[in-house]
């Protein structure tokens, strides 16, 4: 199987920093970067990503804005929230908005790679079974 896309989306370039290389040590990714929703936007015109890292709170298009509109062009695309926010009421956004997961800030590695390692899996099985 090819190297799935891995968009990572975060207006603050350290924590862009920090998610690629956690990723970078998962070799089935082609890594690749948006600073913030609307960059998204324009990334996923471009590269069709398999799986995107969203922060919620960025400046020009939020998180929650711009994974409706990825998912409204390219439904297959899974959306995982990576954010401070929590509770009821921001799950409830995130799930409207598509987002399949959360993972919580600060970073878990652990985390982080079993969610990725996961979604690898379900992308590979559903591939295979074309």
């Amino acid at each position: 199987m090819n190297r799935l896309k891995l968009l990572i989306v975060d207006d603050i370039e350290i924590n862009r920093f920090l998610l690629s290389v956690i990723c970078h040590d998962m070799k089935e990714f082609e890594i690749h970067e948006a600073v913030d929703g609307q960059d998204a936007l324009e990334q996923c015109e471009k590269l069709r990503p398999d799986i995107i890292l969203m922060d919620i709170m960025m400046p020009r298009l939020d998180g929650f804005q711009a994974s409706r509109q990825i998912k409204d062009r390219y439904p297959d695309t899974i959306i995982i929230a990576v954010t401070t926010m929590t509770g009821s009421d921001t799950q409830k956004k995130m799930a409207a908005a598509g987002m399949l997961s959360h993972i919580p800030k600060p970073i878990v590695k652990d985390q982080l790679c079993s969610e990725l390692k996961n979604i690898t899996e379900l992308l590979s099985v559903n591939c295979s079974s074309f």
